[in-house]
């Protein structure tokens, strides 16, 4: 067993260290191209320089200094390679049976393929600019509590696990990756066609407006006790969500968001979700949903479902089989279809265009009309076997009964129109108002 030294000023190329010895380059001292066999050790200090190097299986390299392929080839790593704190390294080639572990700085182009690990440790950071993070094509990269992982690209059976404690953000998940949260996910990541991100218990991902995560074409499942905000579906895209959304979600041109059990997607006025062209919202039963506006996709709330705070304008199609605790607004253009076994529960404002259809089983109900209940200046049908109460119809409006309709009044030109089969219970007609019957 011995140690070779390499001193300051000086340079070794090509040396091949076997098992039981070791290379230990000082400060200012520089190896380019050593190759490290098993058993082999390979330390360079604080101060000391490495390029190219060879870490064969069962080999150990310890970076203390500096790594880098100073225009020489990548470090490959077949065995065991650690940046340790206050090391800095790029260019490493993380083969099968090779493990990097980083406690220092990787400041560039890392790859981790099929069968490699690497693991950025409490204190570690992995970062780089576009085209040189770190890629994961077919290996492992974990991200550890204090961990920091700026930059990567996740594919081809590669999978990225980031830890509680541990931070990422800028993360391509791309065909074949899998990227795991159980930490916290800053900003700018992109879930592109066959790729999945799972955020599980205690992860978070978040951002800011057009910082956020994209889903594109690919899946982003939000897990029981996962949370998530700022987040755009599209082209395919599909989010699921079992835990809670808090706040800036926009769906659109195909992109499918659906609320499962227990699944909550919250917000505020002008920081929920918007629903696009092309989206599809789905609040399945035990889902519960909050703040969205819908002008050209399609939300649909199940039986068991709930929501509140939801308006419709143009294009725009609400289906409501569950139920809906505020009243919701329908703006010209906008359709509101309350389907069997849904409920207003609050009633809708319908202004001019805007349609609202209760079918049979469904239910339209509030308090008084136009406050708690429902103001129609636009259009409300209530089909056989439908019900709706507490309504005001006003100039414009026009409600078509052939359902049941309790506590209603017309004015200033409203038309309600009772269908054959229609019953209608107090039913109050003031200036200009208008109340037809229409013979069986």
């Amino acid at each position: 067993m011995a140690t070779q030294f390499v001193s300051a000023g000086v340079t070794s190329s090509g040396v091949i260290v076997t098992s039981g010895n070791t290379l230990e380059i000082l400060s200012g001292g520089t190896a380019s191209a050593t190759q490290v066999s098993s058993g082999g050790t390979e330390q360079v200090d604080s101060g000391g320089l490495a390029a190219g190097e060879v870490i064969s299986s069962g080999g150990v390299g310890l970076v203390f200094g500096s790594l880098t392929s100073a225009g020489t080839s990548a470090t490959t790593d077949f065995g065991s390679l650690t940046i340790e704190a206050g090391g800095v390294a790029d260019h490493v080639l993380v083969q099968s049976g090779g493990t990097l572990t980083v406690f220092g700085t990787m400041l560039s182009n890392t790859k981790v393929v099929a069968g490699g690990v690497e693991n950025i440790s409490s204190g570690g950071v992995a970062t780089g600019v576009v085209g040189s993070t770190t890629a994961i094509s077919g290996g492992t990269v974990n991200v550890l509590s204090s961990g920091t992982l700026s930059g990567a690209t996740v594919s081809s059976g590669g999978s990225l696990n980031l830890s509680s404690g541990g931070t990422a953000n800028q993360i391509n998940v791309s065909s074949g990756g899998t990227f795991n949260v159980a930490g916290t996910l800053t900003s700018f990541t992109n879930v592109f066609s066959g790729g999945v991100e799972n955020v599980s218990s205690g992860g978070l991902i978040s951002g800011l407006a057009h910082s956020g995560t994209l889903v594109t074409g690919g899946t982003l499942n939000v897990l029981a006790g996962g949370s998530g905000a700022f987040i755009t579906v599209i082209s395919g895209g599909q989010m699921n969500v079992l835990g809670t959304i808090t706040n800036n979600v926009s769906i659109s041109g195909g992109g499918t968001v659906t609320i499962s059990s227990g699944g909550v997607e919250s917000g505020a006025s002008n920081s929920g979700t918007p629903v696009f062209l092309g989206g599809i919202l789905n609040v399945l039963s035990g889902g519960n949903l909050a703040f969205s506006t819908d002008s050209g996709g399609v939300t649909n709330i199940s039986a068991g479902g709930s929501a509140n705070h939801l308006a419709v304008s143009s294009g725009g199609t609400l289906n409501n089989a569950g139920m809906i605790t505020t009243n919701v607004g329908i703006s010209s253009g906008g359709v509101e279809n309350i389907q069997s076994s849904g409920v207003n529960a609050s009633g809708a404002t319908i202004v001019a265009g805007g349609i609202l259809n209760v079918s049979s089983g469904g239910v339209l109900s509030g308090v008084t009309g136009g406050s708690g209940g429902t103001g129609v200046s636009g259009t409300l049908n209530v089909f056989a076997g439908g019900s709706a109460s507490f309504v005001a119809v006003s100039s414009g409006g026009t409600a078509n009964v052939a359902g049941e309709l309790d506590h209603s009044t017309d004015f200033l030109s409203g038309t309600t129109l009772i269908q054959s089969g229609g019953i209608g219970h107090d039913i109050g007609v003031s200036s200009g108002g208008v109340l037809g019957l229409r013979a069986p």
